[in-house]
């Protein structure tokens, strides 16, 4: 069955297909297998570098084919992509159920009429076979990885085996920045949720560049998981030896979320980390902090390096997780961070003396996550931890150049309104528009920060947000003013709705 990239009421204009000829484009993802016989290409367009790449995603709903343009997309790119998108010709089969297939990037030329690059990602949840020479691939892999834990509240219910896809969209960083499960009950979506927001990807580079991608990941539920046999099929034996090994009553990952996988061979797994010498013995006396993150060991922090100042026209983060093992030896990187301060906050947080604390059954590591805050004025920076997570000592004892943080939260969420003469040529289902907002110490919007949003829903999820309000972020209890994402949704058929990703 040949199911065509060729939408109703889609606009060509002037872009032309690009076939692939005797050459084989062919990809195997989610336990499908997708040939494409058409590229679509569009039109050359000159763009400043930091704008010049447009991700562009292929999936299957309701047995159709259908595409999504990557929100980071400029603008101005968007809709040319839009349009190429519908200009692809693709073979899928099996058919007949939902999955994720596979995702490309166009890079545009910086001036008008340049030649555009096409990139096809590969890593463990696609297989690639590529022969036309102007398609390129990129790699993508996985850094760090948390294995979900069964919930306790469906321990009562009567279920045999869940299984929830979660749909993960992660930054140039590697770290999720979306995380949304489906197909399963929410006690286990939740489980599954909370559990990929703490992995660590290795990002595709684009011209030596990190950059965006998304994908899915399969979270199988189970109260009896047996450990794998020796003729386990291929992605059992990927899941039970490169990933954390499932306990009984806990939850298995499955890479991609698909088993009938057609005799597909799934690609490597980048190895962890070289092993790390042991970190020297804590010293007799108490720790100068300890902190507990969420479901991981606590740490006890004896010792601290800072990165030097940096002085510019205004204030820098470096979002860091920090890591440490029972034999003490430390893993620091950055998640979000601006990269200018990247390489220092990286060196300084690897020196850092940390011991882990109990490890509870089903906890293999001891993290916790803080922020280094560098002034623009080039003062000494400071490290902000959630102030859920301090344990010890309390808050006006902290050693100096800590602080406590706690993020805004919004409490009042006004969800957009389109007039009902509204019209669109977007033919999605749901329509997500997503803005950074910079939020006043009284709580009130300062100002957005604009990322993606189709044209003509713009101004309603601008002026649904202008109503929002928020309990400011604090730092040492005060508050300050702060920036935070907001994703405004339209449902193509129902109400519009708006979500805090905190």
């Amino acid at each position: 069955m040949i199911v065509s990239a060729i939408l109703a009421n889609s606009v060509v204009s002037a872009q032309q297909p690009r076939p692939t000829g005797d050459d084989r484009f062919e990809v195997r993802a989610g336990g499908a297998r997708a040939v494409i016989t058409e590229v679509g290409m569009p039109r050359s367009m000159g763009i400043p570098a930091e704008f010049r790449s447009c991700r562009l995603s292929f999936y299957t709903r309701g047995g159709e084919l259908a595409h999504r343009v990557g929100r980071d997309c400029h603008p101005n790119l968007a809709p040319e992509v839009d349009e190429a998108a519908a200009l692809w010709e693709i073979e899928v089969t099996p058919t007949g159920r939902d999955r994720e297939l596979f995702e490309i990037w166009y890079i545009f030329p910086e001036r008008r009429g340049g030649e555009i690059r096409l990139f096809v990602r590969q890593g463990w949840d696609t297989e690639l076979r590529i022969e036309p020479p102007w398609i390129s691939t990129l790699n993508f892999g996985l850094k760090g990885i948390v294995s979900p834990r069964y919930p306790e509240a469906a321990r009562e219910m009567d279920t045999d085996i869940t299984q929830c896809d979660v749909r993960v969209e992660i930054s140039d960083a590697g770290s999720p920045t979306w995380v949304e499960a489906s197909r399963c009950d929410e006690v286990f979506r939740a489980a599954a949720e909370d559990a990929l927001r703490m992995w660590l990807f290795e990002p595709p580079v684009l011209d030596g560049s990190p950059t965006r991608t998304a994908v899915t990941v399969g979270v199988r539920f189970s109260e009896s998981i047996d450990a794998p046999d020796e003729d386990a099929p291929a992605w059992d034996m990927l899941t039970m030896s490169a990933l954390p090994r499932a306990l009984p009553g806990q939850a298995r990952i499955q890479l991609p979320p698909e088993p009938d996988l057609g005799g597909r061979r799934i690609s490597d797994v980048p190895p962890p980390p070289k092993p790390r010498p042991p970190g020297p013995l804590p010293p007799h006396r108490d720790p100068d902090l300890v902190v507990d993150h969420r479901s991981f060991a606590e740490v006890q922090i004896y010792g601290r390096e800072w990165p030097p100042g940096l002085a510019g026209e205004q204030e820098r983060t470096c979002d860091m997780l920090f890591q440490v093992d029972s034999e003490r030896r430390v893993w620091a990187w950055a998640e979000e961070c601006d990269p200018e301060v990247r390489g220092r906050s990286e060196a300084a947080a690897n020196q850092w003396r940390l011991v882990h604390g109990r490890i509870e059954p089903g906890e293999v590591f001891a993290r916790f996550r803080g922020t280094f805050v560098f002034p623009a004025s080039g003062d000494h920076p400071v490290l902000r931890i959630p102030e859920a997570d301090l344990v010890a000592p309390e808050r006006d004892e902290l050693p100096p150049y800590l602080e406590t943080y706690a993020p805004a939260r919004a409490y009042h969420r006004i969800p957009p309104r389109l007039p009902r003469a509204f019209a669109t040529d977007v033919l999605e289902d749901q329509v997500v528009c997503e803005y950074g907002v910079r939020v006043s110490v009284r709580g009130r919007p300062d100002g957005f920060t604009f990322v993606s949003c189709p044209g003509a829903y713009a101004p309603y999820a601008e002026r649904a947000i202008g109503r929002w309000r928020w309990t400011p972020a604090t730092a040492n209890g005060e508050a300050i003013a702060s920036t935070t994402v907001v994703r405004v949704r339209f449902d193509q058929d129902e109400v519009a709705s708006a979500s805090d990703p905190d």
